[in-house]
């Protein structure tokens, strides 16, 4: 499989259509330890790398487009799911040079929503956490996210946006590291160009964020319904 390209790993165990893909960085090599992103899709959509390689140039991580034991609308809470990704994880990291400090996990709409569930739930394993277009799917403990960094975009004309900034006051008052950050102009979708979260990806690659938590001014001006 050579670097910058995304294969398909047809993958019955993991439900859905059958497969997960798995995109290996433009600049990749054998001689070092890589960043993982695993990326769970919007409804409808199928497993793959966007947004991420996209707001990554390509470069930098190895990204997982993973698949859902059951598509559609359910499956968000359940418990299962957890156990899925978890093997996914796991073949992953037998298969190749992965940073085990450097695992992130993320996603768009459906996606986002399943993110925030699946990072409370698998917290020991995530450096941090990208939520897209969502807000939180909350389980019985969030506490294993106390400290990490956990970044939140949402489309200024999103009908999520409330429920993101919920999500976004949620982490940050349980102690993780959070940054907001609202894509001008657009509705339901990811602003690839979007500077915060290019940075947050950048610096998420080479270190943890800064500890300080970031709040974006617009969720200061708007306080979550």
């Amino acid at each position: 499989m050579p670097p910058g390209t995304e294969l398909r790993v047809a993958d019955a165990k993991t439900g859905g259509l059958g497969y997960w893909t798995l995109y290996l960085p433009a600049d990749f090599s054998e001689d070092r330890k890589w960043p993982v992103i695993f990326c769970f899709h919007g409804l409808g959509q199928k497993p793959g790398a966007w947004p991420f390689r996209q707001l990554t140039g390509g470069r930098g991580y190895i990204i997982v487009g993973m698949e859902y034991l059951q598509r559609g609308l359910h499956g968000i809470r359940r418990a299962d799911e957890a156990v899925n990704l978890q093997r996914v994880v796991a073949l992953v990291k037998q298969w190749l040079p992965v940073d085990e400090r450097a695992l992130f996990v993320g996603g768009f709409s459906k996606g986002g929503w399943h993110t925030s569930n699946m990072a409370e739930r698998t917290s020991s394993l995530w450096r941090g956490a990208v939520i897209l277009g969502a807000g939180r799917s909350s389980t019985p403990d969030a506490l294993g996210l106390r400290g990490k960094p956990v970044f939140i975009g949402i489309g200024e004309h999103d009908m999520e946006r409330a429920a993101a900034a919920a999500a976004a006051d949620f982490y940050g008052k349980l102690g993780a590291r959070v940054t907001f950050a609202t894509f001008k102009g657009k509705g339901h979708t990811v602003d690839i160009d979007d500077p915060a979260l290019r940075r947050w990806l950048q610096e998420g690659a080479a270190q943890p964020p800064a500890t300080a938590a970031v709040y974006g001014s617009d969720l200061q001006q708007r306080k979550p319904r």
